[in-house]
C-alpha cells in the first residue's frame, strides 16, 4: 500500500513538472563589458533550462536572440533554474540562474574559462555583467 501511495506521488510530482507549469515572464536582458564599461551589441543570448529531474524530464525549449545595439533585448524568460550565456570571440560567458534570479532581477556574473596558463587555481574571469530588469 505504502510503495502504490508513494508511486502515485512520484507520477503527480512527474506530470506537473511536465505539462510546464512553470510561468513566462516578459524581461529585459542587458549586457556590459565590465572592463571597458560598454555593452554588448549584436551577440547572441542563450538560456538553457536545466530542469530538476533532468534524466527524466526534457528541458525546455532554449532561448537565443541577439543583443541589439545597446546591449539588451526584451524575451519571454521560464522562472526554472537554468544557464545563461553569450559568445563572444569564440569563448564562452555563463552564468547559472535560479527561477527567484528571473522573476526578481538583478545583476550576475557571467564567468569564462579557466585560465590556460595556471590550471590549478579555482578562479575564473569574469568580463560581463548580465542584467535582467522587470519591463
Amino acid at each position: 500500500m505504502k510503495i502504490r501511495i508513494i508511486s502515485a506521488l512520484l507520477v503527480t510530482i512527474a506530470a506537473a513538472m511536465l505539462c510546464g507549469c512553470k510561468t513566462m515572464v516578459e524581461r529585459i536582458v542587458i549586457i556590459t563589458d565590465t572592463r571597458q564599461n560598454i555593452p554588448v551589441a549584436n551577440k547572441p543570448f542563450n538560456f538553457v533550462e536545466s530542469p530538476d529531474l533532468e534524466p527524466l524530464v526534457k528541458p525546455g525549449k532554449p532561448v537565443r536572440v541577439t543583443l541589439d545595439r545597446n546591449g539588451e533585448v526584451h524575451v519571454r524568460l521560464r522562472e526554472a533554474f537554468g544557464w545563461a550565456s553569450i559568445v563572444v570571440d569564440g569563448t564562452y560567458y555563463v552564468a547559472s540562474l535560479q527561477a527567484a534570479d528571473i522573476r526578481s532581477g538583478g545583476q550576475f556574473r557571467l564567468y569564462g574559462p579557466r585560465p590556460l596558463t595556471d590550471q590549478t587555481t579555482n578562479t575564473y574571469p569574469s568580463k560581463y555583467l548580465l542584467e535582467i530588469r522587470k519591463p
